[in-house]
């Protein structure tokens, strides 16, 4: 081999080890970013445009803002609303999002970066939604974290309530039912021989429902032979004087199926637990642990809902006195107030499902004399009580005209122990109200879930108008941090517009009406840390927009490579021209 030859081998083998080592230096490594996630938080736009907004949770709204409670990224529009939203399997890399269309008859899903899947119709049971809740066991375990009632060995379902269709009605003889999804498939479990438990009597809306489980006489969820597992739904009677009702119904392990110990040989089952409920009744009240009752002097009219919200009281809460260690309902409605001029005044009552009987009365309501704070502020028509969430120890009730159907006035906070415990103590619970800083109407609460499912930031959205919505990473088990007054303005609440920044100069405001929908987190791949991934895939959690911290980096070696590769050439034919 001539020498000329032998040098620009040499040269050849000496630059592609250089490029390689550059590459090697400044290259993501992939072992250690497999594990990586990123927050995500999804809000709903309740308007015209039905956008579906994302925010980085880990950036700042601005570079003044106090509190990283999430930076606008993009968004992208929807068919319809969404309500309800809920991250499947796990907010952890979840397959998807899915939720109920607003005042529909379809459940949803949406990939991880907004892309529509699929469209469930249950027009067929349903002629509206009213309430859903989704019964899980994948939910914090340990204090002060489990708020939230688990469904203990239960097969994981959703369960909605709503008017029924008017097949449904004609071949049933009721107004409402009550159905359980499997959240897997998309597909009703069976009751009997159909798909619904039917509603308890005719003229009757269903409007929310909740669940919560009793341990039995022994108090231990782990031994299930006793437990009862209690589907509380709020409904409004529909007549001269419209009345806010509730129904329980309270079903055991024989009854919601195990494959333990097989209630009928001749009938056999899975060996997992859950639906098919196969002993069990599908109109409601016929059940053997059936029960409800009137909510105390709640009145509804026009349309006007009723909405609950299900709250686990874990053990050695501070100045709570109410029984620990079960399940509780919140339940909000209208109560009238006679006088010279009748107004409407909004209530929460709770109501215990971890007692023996279901036939049970509130444990605990708002009896103070009026007014009660701006909360129990009088109106002139009943339909004031918007939404009603449960994050952690707080109750967020939207109350007031607000926008119609999409929030109130305001969103009052309760804390809800001291609401369970009665005001024999001298406290309700009641903290204050939240508005936006610009006098627009409130809209719904949501949470960011932390990995391990605790919640990370709480988020109140905003009615028409507006395009912000407001984040707090203040803890909702702790007391003093949501103590302080909120009647001046949003006081204590980081705003987040949904808007890029160019938006922002051009003084956009097209994004209104944001609401909370469903948090994640998602895996990083790491070949989007390269300049140019921008939307690529990540895998099962669908797309990432832009690049990590570090990009920067990656760039740089990318044109070391090139200035590598060019420096190569020309020594290439330097040394091909001497040889």
């Amino acid at each position: 081999m001539r020498a000329g030859v032998r040098r620009s081998c040499l040269v050849f083998a000496a630059s592609c080890a250089g490029l390689f080592a550059v590459m090697a230096v400044h290259a993501p490594g992939a072992a250690s970013q497999d594990n990586q996630l990123i927050r995500r938080m999804m809000f709903m736009h309740l308007n015209n445009f039905r956008h579906l907004s994302f925010i980085d949770t880990e950036k700042r709204p601005t570079p003044s803002s106090l509190e990283v409670v999430g930076k606008f990224e993009f968004a992208v529009s929807q068919s319809t609303g969404l309500v309800s939203g809920r991250a499947f399997p796990s907010p952890v890399n979840p397959d998807y999002i899915y939720g109920v269309t607003q005042s529909g008859t379809t459940l949803r899903q949406v990939g991880t970066a907004g892309t529509p899947m699929a469209s469930y119709d249950f027009g067929q049971f349903f002629a509206r939604f009213g309430g859903a809740f989704l019964v899980t066991d994948n939910l914090p375990k340990t204090p002060p974290h489990n708020t939230f009632p688990r469904g203990y060995d239960l097969k994981e379902h959703y369960v909605i309530v709503g008017e029924m269709s008017a097949e449904e009605q004609l071949r049933s003889g009721n107004t409402t039912g009550m159905m359980l999804v499997n959240p897997a498939t998309m597909t009703p479990y069976r009751v009997g021989g159909g798909s619904l438990f039917f509603g308890p009597a005719t003229n009757v809306t269903f409007d929310g429902v909740c669940f919560g489980a009793y341990p039995g006489d022994d108090g231990d969820y782990d031994t299930i032979d006793d437990n009862e597992y209690r589907y509380f739904v709020a409904y409004t009677v529909q007549g001269t004087i419209p009345e806010c009702r509730f129904a329980i119904l309270s079903l055991n392990k024989h009854e919601t199926t195990n494959g333990q110990d097989p209630p009928d040989p001749w009938n056999p089952i899975s060996a997992t637990r859950g639906p098919d409920y196969t002993n069990v009744f599908p109109r409601m009240d016929s059940n053997p642990k059936f029960g409800g009752g009137p909510f105390d002097g709640g009145q509804a009219a026009g349309n006007s809902e009723v909405y609950c919200q299900s709250y686990y009281l874990r053990p050695g809460v501070p100045g709570c006195g109410a029984i620990p260690d079960r399940a509780y309902v919140v339940a909000g409605y209208t109560r009238e107030i006679p006088g010279l001029i009748i107004v409407w005044r909004p209530i929460l009552g709770a109501y215990s499902l971890g007692l023996p009987s279901v036939t049970i009365g509130p444990v605990a309501l708002y009896t103070g004399g009026p007014p009660w704070h701006p909360f129990c502020k009088g109106y002139t028509v009943p339909n004031i009580f918007r939404s009603l969430d449960i994050i952690g120890d707080w109750a967020f009730a939207t109350t007031g005209f607000g926008d119609e159907g999409i929030g109130g006035d305001q969103i009052e906070m309760v804390y809800v122990p001291e609401m369970i415990d009665g005001a024999g103590d001298g406290d309700d619970g009641y903290r204050g109200f939240w508005q936006p800083p610009d006098g627009s109407s409130a809209g719904y609460a949501g949470f960011m879930p932390n990995e391990d499912f605790s919640v990370y930031a709480v988020y109140l959205g905003a009615g028409l108008g507006t395009s912000t919505a407001y984040g707090s990473t203040r803890s909702p088990v702790s007391i003093p941090a949501w103590t302080p007054s909120y009647a001046s303005g949003g006081t204590g609440m980081t705003g987040i517009d949904m808007h890029r920044e160019d938006e922002q100069l051009l003084g956009m405001n097209i994004r209104q009406a944001p609401q909370p929908f469903a948090g994640f987190h998602m895996s990083v791949d790491p070949v989007e840390n390269f300049d140019g991934a921008g939307a690529g895939g990540s895998g099962r959690s669908g797309a990432c927009t832009g690049s990590v911290d570090g990009a920067g980096s990656h760039g740089m070696a990318a044109l070391a490579g090139l200035l590598s590769m060019a420096f190569l050439g020309l020594q290439i034919i330097r040394e091909a021209r001497r040889s």
